[in-house]
């Protein structure tokens, strides 16, 4: 009798995780493993998830409290449950330019090609990226991305980083009209690199 208790136990607890739990176990699993990654745990938040049940692998973004006690920015993670494992885009990109570099390369192989790839030809023969068009890339990049190309929009301070033979990683400054109706001009940062010959726009996000 205890047997068949624990069994239906059991079953009324799978079945309360797949009501109150979006999308089934996977997602939950896969959200755990994520967050496993911050240095908050506790403090996670998702957006963009893909999840579908049954699912092995899953792709979002992530948010979580830094060790400061504020929220670090929502960063692009892939999650594998059959592996048990999950990595999350590193946050400093000049810092880890090289780690950043193959997490964008794992997560456009499992994940299609993301909102990540904007190219623009011709940088400076030397490799260093161009502040011009890099800029340009950048509200070419925004653009494609939400819909509007930001007008009035002022480039920044621009900061580079050497990784590998002839990559260089670079973060542009940039500020923004301010979002309607009302407000002051917004700052926002441009994410990307140059190699073989080409400017590439990883992410523009905004503080």
């Amino acid at each position: 009798m205890k047997l068949f208790a624990a069994f239906f136990a059991l079953m009324a607890a799978i079945a309360l995780i797949y009501i109150f739990v979006p999308n089934g176990i996977d997602d939950y699993l896969h959200r755990r493993q994520v967050a496993q990654q911050l240095v908050d745990p506790d403090s996670a938040k998702f957006r963009n998830r893909n999840p579908r049940p049954g699912a092995r692998v899953q792709c979002g973004e992530v948010n979580g409290r830094n060790r400061m006690g504020g929220y670090a920015g929502f960063a692009r993670y892939i999650s594998n449950l059959d592996v048990g494992r999950a990595v999350v885009e590193p946050q400093n990109l000049l810092v880890d330019a090289h780690i950043h570099h193959e997490f964008l390369t794992l997560h456009d192989a499992v994940c299609g090609t993301s909102i990540v790839a904007k190219t623009v030809q011709g940088p400076p023969a030397d490799g260093t990226p161009d502040v011009d068009a890099v800029f340009q890339a950048c509200l070419a990049f925004v653009e494609t991305r939400d819909g509007h190309r930001p007008d009035s929009a002022l480039a920044g301070d621009m900061t580079t980083a050497t990784y590998g033979r002839d990559a260089v990683a670079f973060v542009l400054r940039m500020s923004v009209p301010p979002a309607p109706p009302v407000g002051a001009r917004r700052s926002i940062t441009c994410y990307g690199q140059v190699e073989d010959g080409s400017t590439r726009i990883n992410d523009v996000t905004s503080p």
